[in-house]
């Protein structure tokens, strides 16, 4: 009786190592071909890299463009300015220090008003949002697959984990 338990405890264990090696040599085919993939993927002829940066040399000169028609804007604000100012108060108005800041105007002859200049804040984002960079639909598609193959990754590591946890459970069971 001892003799059947020892060699049912060895075909246990033949069993046991036999599944953890074909476990390991799956995890580590399914690595080497999505690291290979990505490899492939990511080698990319001159040919497909000259429209690419043609095209980004393109979009910076137009920023570029942009930025120095914008800076003429604002000189040219300066320069047609009618001498109005505009103060803001980060905490708000403070009885110590606004009255102090209003008598001072006055005494100057300068005209206040509690409005601003007002630049909608749809207008606000709208500026921000062009100056975004956003990802093409190949790097949403590389980055997609990545995701999954990795939480696929993930998944079999754990069900491995969970294996052999409850094989070795069951050998001192």
């Amino acid at each position: 009786m001892l003799v059947n338990d020892v060699i049912e405890r060895v075909k246990k264990k033949k069993y046991f190592l036999i599944l953890i090696l074909s476990i390991i040599i799956l995890l580590l085919i399914l690595l080497i071909g999505t690291v290979s993939s990505f490899n492939k993927k990511n080698i990319v002829s001159q040919d497909e890299q000259q429209p690419k940066e043609e095209e980004e040399m393109i979009v910076a000169i137009e920023n570029k463009q942009k930025e120095e028609e914008e800076k003429q804007k604002e000189k040219q604000e300066e320069a047609n300015a009618t001498g109005i100012i505009y103060l803001t108060f980060d905490d708000g108005p403070t009885q110590d220090t606004t009255p102090k800041i209003l008598d001072i105007l006055k005494k100057k002859n300068i005209k206040t008003s509690k409005k601003g200049p007002k630049e909608s804040y749809f207008k606000k984002v709208g500026k921000e949002l062009k100056l975004v960079k956003w990802p093409t639909a190949k790097d949403v598609l590389k980055y997609t697959i990545s995701t999954i193959v990795f939480c696929i990754i993930l998944c079999a590591l754990f069900m491995a984990l969970n294996l052999i946890l409850s094989v070795v459970k069951g050998w001192f069971a």
